[in-house]
């Protein structure tokens, strides 16, 4: 089945919300001719050029059930958490910490690898015959970050249970090693597609979720958030 382009979608309109329940930071009413002004604007306008918006309410983050509405390398588009910058959800504060993308840090992970690049056609040209299998030596760099990054939540559990109670119940909830070695039979480009990209959101996800742990240990960031208890997220 024909898939869309990586960039299809970034051109649309933005999505609009209408409620105003964005969080505006403290003021002070006066009177006279004292004017204050605030501009609401996407996070991201320095990395591409659309206004991200807020996805529709319900906006599932699962692969589009059109598969010719899916992307070729299995990004979910301009809501994709894990590729472009969001609207800050509360219930999800370390979302702002994953990566970009092949930028910086993310360079060499294996969870920002291009997947279709891994991918090893039966036949030749690839991708025409769909059958094949992602690289084995890819496969298996991806399993020793997936057992770091397991490993690395482990670890934490005793501090945020004990601190950041919310955080630690709320954390994602995906089995990295179960979604591994699923991705390890996969025989079909598409399944490969988007079975490892969904892979990658968890890694990645999982990943930026560390880092807040890890933040909220450090003294200078534990002092900033007891004082202001991230405004009116509860932790």
């Amino acid at each position: 089945t024909p898939r869309r382009v990586s960039f299809a979608e970034y051109v649309d309109q933005p999505a609009v919300d209408d409620r105003l329940s964005f969080q505006l930071p403290p003021f002070t009413r006066h009177s006279g001719r004292f004017v204050a002004i605030y501009e609401l604007w996407s996070p991201n306008t320095m990395w591409y050029s659309f206004y991200l918006g807020v996805p529709p309410p319900n906006y599932s983050y699962s692969p589009n059930p059109d598969e010719s509405k899916r992307f070729f390398d299995g990004q979910l588009g301009r809501f994709d958490y894990s590729m472009s910058p969001q609207v800050l959800q509360k219930d999800f504060v370390w979302r702002a910490l994953i990566y970009r993308p092949r930028v910086g840090r993310s360079k060499g992970l294996p969870e920002f690898g291009l997947l279709y690049e891994q991918w090893v056609s039966l036949d030749a040209p690839a991708f025409t015959n769909r059958e094949g299998y992602l690289n084995a030596a890819y496969l298996n760099i991806l399993g020793t970050r997936v057992s770091e990054i397991e490993r690395d939540v482990e670890q934490r559990r005793r501090f945020m249970e004990n601190n950041y109670t919310y955080l630690w119940s709320t954390k994602p909830k995906k089995s990295l090693l179960a979604e591994l070695n699923e991705l390890r039979r996969a025989t079909m480009y598409e399944d490969a597609i988007d079975q490892g990209a969904a892979l990658q959101r968890g890694m990645r996800e999982m990943d930026a979720w560390i880092r807040l742990a890890d933040a909220l240990g450090s003294e200078s960031w534990k002092s900033r958030v007891d004082k202001t208890r991230l405004r009116e997220i509860d932790l």
